[in-house]
């Protein structure tokens, strides 16, 4: 069972990330992950930093989100 929630509204510049598969696709904020998972900001950071949430790591406390990642984790983890 897939969630169809609405994607956070980018409100900044973030970076694009280019990969084969994907094309060119701007990565989400912390603040975008929790809007969309609606969960707080600092719950995102944590789950970052703990390895539960698929994120990169830009320099030493920057976090960026593939959204294809993020709705698979909400996907294989919504039951759990």
């Amino acid at each position: 069972m897939t969630l169809d929630l609405p994607l956070p509204k980018i409100t900044s510049e973030a970076p694009i990330l280019e990969t084969k598969d994907l094309g060119t696709e701007p990565l989400w904020t912390v603040d975008e992950v929790a809007q969309y998972l609606k969960l707080k900001p600092e719950t995102i950071r944590t789950m970052a930093r703990k390895g539960e949430l698929p994120c990169l790591k830009l320099g030493k406390k920057l976090w960026r989100f593939k959204p294809v990642e993020v709705k698979t984790w909400l996907d294989t983890h919504q039951n759990n």
